[in-house]
């Protein structure tokens, strides 16, 4: 191949995060030019790579044969130099690989990443995808599936989705299967959709992960009733689904003829099944009462496609997000298309994609039955490698999966009264096995919903208050977590905190670090000012900045360690009143 001038490119313009690496790479991919891209998350409270985006550099290198340097976890400057085309195929891709301990690191942008670059390849693709489905800050399965992959489709790119099983924050270990049809040589057709066409029903699949059934049924009755106004059918069912942590979501999908627009919401730690309801169901009604044709995370996921399209195309959509506008710089910076953003009178704005015409070279499909396009995380001494040349393991025969989920050891955590181990054991025996730990009257459980238990165990010491005097302290987890080398701990915990984020929002808050072990060099009062500090860093660079306090404050959160693993949960003052067993601090 001829050598082609690199492209560099500045990660932290715009909005700053992991979406200007995934279509500069997929850009750089499917036009056989090496990118620089530096300052990478730049706006990010963690910047650099995260699992996911590493992840997504892997997969596309190996879709191109691409070398790479700088592709470690926190590296914040990358060149990636393909040394072919796109070449179809059968690859497995793990988000968990990219980081000893595993991840729940979003599969559906590592799809969106490489779904272009293969649609646009000669020949098929068959892909297996392991990580996160149901996680913050990415669209889940369903969206990809009901939206996104239906929305591809008018344009021409056809992709097949089905979900395996479903993979939650903190612990991940979804699986998806897709599959992608090349189209070498005819580009994307290209949209034109101004108008919105009436709404004609509303669908939507209320999911719960290893919780009761009354969790998603409750989702589903609070959506129902919001959205019954609309006067359209509405088809919302409850559903629960195994997987290898718990969760909960309700996805939303408004019809309009043949188009779509889609609407997620997450569960999170102490967040009410109708608070789930509510956040999906307003979006929706928000966009309803708006004229704009797709939604507002649908318009950047669109833009790459039609960049590359065989003419221009013109939509509606609600408002210009960071991610669209950033997309659409990026567009013009690469030389692939020039995107105009237009406010519109009536309220949201028109995008118009005029295509360059990117030339794209094709290769004959591999001939190797299966591509492993995930590696695992480099050793300490080599977490920002030098450049190298990105090899993809191949596998010849069984198809490949990920390792069985380990089940986590325990999610509760109790202090008993010595002279009463007995009847301690006979209080919350009950709820599942005691398991007796080094540490003076210290207990763990694995149960199967920490939060019912508590509150089972709230409404007997309310009947019975003499049962405080067996139990000194009960702590119920929402996630727990290994540490790993105590020089990570701060950066696990930290990032296990992140989904907690939305509750922090405006709130005064402090953290408690409650220790067993591992050793003096992890200082527990040291680790409580970090996380706090961080948290509030985090807080502020989302725009909702919130308050560190001591006094009555609106959330309290705890982490829980024995020896190397660590539980964290959080309580709001209605939690504390209504827990006589918590004594946080």
């Amino acid at each position: 191949m001829p050598v082609l001038e690199t492209i560099r490119i500045d990660g932290s313009t715009g909005e700053g995060g992991g979406q200007i690496l995934r279509t500069a790479l997929a850009v750089a991919a499917l036009a056989a030019r090496p990118v620089e891209i530096v300052r990478i998350r730049e706006r990010r409270p963690i910047p650099g790579l995260a699992a996911q985006h590493l992840t997504a550099v892997r997969a596309l290198a190996a879709l191109c044969d691409a070398s790479l340097e700088g592709d470690a976890l926190g590296s914040r400057e990358l060149l990636f130099a393909p040394r072919g085309p796109v070449r179809a195929g059968s690859y497995t891709i793990d988000v968990g690989a990219a980081r000893k301990g595993g991840s729940a690191g979003a599969v559906s942008l590592v799809l969106q990443a490489i779904a272009v670059p293969l649609a646009l390849a000669r020949g098929s693709s068959e892909l297996r995808l392991f990580g996160g489905t149901h996680v913050p800050w990415s669209p889940s399965f369903d969206y990809l599936a009901e939206v996104w992959a239906p929305t591809l489709a008018r344009t021409g790119l056809a992709i097949g989705l089905e979900l395996e099983i479903s993979g939650w924050f903190p612990v991940g270990r979804g699986a998806v299967r897709a599959r992608i049809e090349g189209r070498a040589g005819a580009p994307p057709s290209p949209v034109s959709l101004i108008e919105r066409p009436p709404l004609g029903r509303i669908e939507g699949h209320a999911l719960a992960a290893n919780l009761p059934a009354e969790i998603p049924q409750r989702i589903a009755d609070r959506a129902r009733k919001l959205l019954e106004p609309t006067g359209v059918p509405l088809a919302i069912r409850p559903e629960r689904v195994k997987a290898a942590s718990p969760g909960a979501a309700l996805c939303l999908v408004a019809h309009h003829d043949t188009w779509r627009a889609g609407f997620d919401s997450l569960g999170a730690p102490g967040k009410a099944s109708e608070v789930v309801a509510e956040e999906a169901a307003h979006a929706l009604l928000a966009f309803e009462a708006g004229t704009a044709a797709l939604d507002r995370h649908l318009a950047d996921q669109l833009l790459l496609p039609l960049a590359l399209a065989s003419g221009p195309s013109r939509f509606t959509t609600e408002t210009a997000t960071g991610h669209l506008e950033t997309c659409a710089w990026l567009l013009a910076e690469l030389g692939v298309a020039r995107v105009v953003l237009e406010p519109r009178p009536e309220g949201g704005v028109l995008v118009t994609v005029e295509p360059r015409g990117l030339a794209i070279p094709h290769g004959e499909p591999r001939s190797t039955p299966h591509v492993r396009a995930a590696q695992p995380e480099p050793d300490e001494g080599e977490r920002v490698p030098r450049r190298r040349e990105h090899r993809a393991a191949v596998e010849v025969g069984a198809s490949h999966g990920p390792p069985p989920p380990a089940p986590i050891p325990w999610n509760l955590v109790a202090t008993v009264h010595a002279q009463a181990w007995r009847e301690a054991l006979g209080v919350l025996g009950r709820y599942g096995k005691v398991r007796k730990t080094p540490y003076y009257n210290v207990v763990v459980m694995a149960v199967d919903d920490p939060r019912a238990v508590a509150e089972d165990l709230a409404r007997r010491i309310a009947a019975e208050p003499g049962l405080m005097n067996f139990i000194s302290r009960v702590v119920p987890l929402d996630a727990a977590l290994e540490l790993g080398p105590l020089e990570q701990a701060e950066e696990r915990l930290f990032a296990a905190f992140l989904p907690f984020l939305p509750r922090l929002a405006g709130k005064t808050f402090h953290v408690r670090v409650h220790k067993r072990g591992p050793g003096k060099a992890l200082s527990a009062h040291a680790l409580e000012r970090a996380l706090g500090e961080r948290l509030l860093r985090a807080l502020e660079a989302a725009g909702t900045p919130g308050r560190l306090a001591f006094d009555d404050v609106d959330l309290i959160l705890v982490v829980e360690i024995v020896d190397q693993r660590a539980g964290i949960a959080a309580f709001d003052r209605d939690d504390r009143a209504r827990f006589p067993f918590l004594r946080l601090d």
